[in-house]
């Protein structure tokens, strides 16, 4: 089987624990894209904070972002997908989050909202008070704070993805109350953060979207990934590789489980599926 696009998950499946991606998964996606073979990151963050992993591997910066409500290529500017989250259901997101005392990290396709500051558990020293946009996500991480609904709506932008992260129970039974909201899906990134999209976005909607308009089959795609987020993508993929370090859940859908994303997992997945080299393997090439 010749497969022709690679979807890729960052956090525990491209990265290592220390967020670093291994050389021999940069020395081998980079030999297979000068083959021909697509790589595209699929990720819960917003695309534009992915792009500098796209030029350290060298690849077109094509991107599923915020689970599969975006697909772009950012240096051509072309939106395969664009699924944002309707205002009736960003309200009643904005009302539970409250009753439940939860901070929520927004994002639209250019801009970062942090909403109720004073539940938050992590730092906060990179927000900001803000009526206006000053600074864009591109050019600096930065949170425009906002106190509810009312205040978020006087932007007039469109939310794509919304985060939070707390303590797994939390996090658990915020998912559970999010589900029941009407045009909203819930996906754990890891066991205490949750991230919220339109209920038509997953990472394995966006990838068949992808995959069709770039006229490629879905028995040619591969999917790779840890978290429960990737479940949709490895489910739709022609051939599922799940990360030794990967949810059991993961694992149970894949057809090929790796080494952890220490061992450079994705590297020697690649390896095994594309019967590569073993001097390149070895880094003797």
């Amino acid at each position: 089987m010749q497969y022709k696009l690679v979807a890729m998950d960052i956090d525990g499946t491209l990265t290592n624990s220390d967020g670093k991606i291994p050389d021999d998964n940069k020395r081998v996606i980079k030999h297979l894209n000068d083959k021909g073979v697509k790589f595209v990151i699929a990720t819960g963050r917003n695309d534009v904070e992915a792009v500098k992993l796209a030029n350290e591997l060298e690849i077109e910066p094509l991107i599923i972002g915020c689970n599969g409500a975006t697909v772009r290529n950012l240096s051509t500017n072309v939106t395969y997908v664009y699924k944002y989250i309707n205002d009736t259901a960003l309200e009643k997101l904005f009302s539970i989050a409250y009753a439940n005392k939860l901070a929520m990290r927004l994002a639209s396709l250019e801009y970062l909202y942090l909403a109720y500051p004073e539940f938050d558990i992590l730092d906060t020293h990179r927000t900001k008070k803000s009526s206006t946009y000053e600074r864009t996500m591109i050019d600096e991480n930065v949170y425009n704070t906002i106190d509810d609904y009312k205040q978020l709506s006087t932007y007039k932008d469109k939310i794509i993805k919304s985060v939070v992260i707390n303590n797994h129970e939390k996090v658990l039974d915020f998912q559970a109350a999010t589900n029941k909201i009407p045009g909203l899906t819930g996906f754990r990134s890891s066991l205490n953060c949750l991230d919220i999209v339109n209920e038509h976005a997953s990472k394995g909607s966006a990838l068949k979207e992808l995959a069709d308009k770039l006229g490629i089959m879905q028995s040619e795609v591969i999917a790779i990934g840890d978290g429960e987020n990737d479940i949709p993508m490895l489910e739709y993929a022609g051939m599922a590789v799940a990360m030794g370090n990967g949810e059991e859940a993961v694992k149970k859908v894949a057809g090929f489980v790796t080494k952890t994303n220490n061992e450079a997992g994705l590297a020697y997945a690649m390896g095994e599926i594309f019967c590569l080299d073993k001097a390149l393997m070895q880094g003797l090439l």
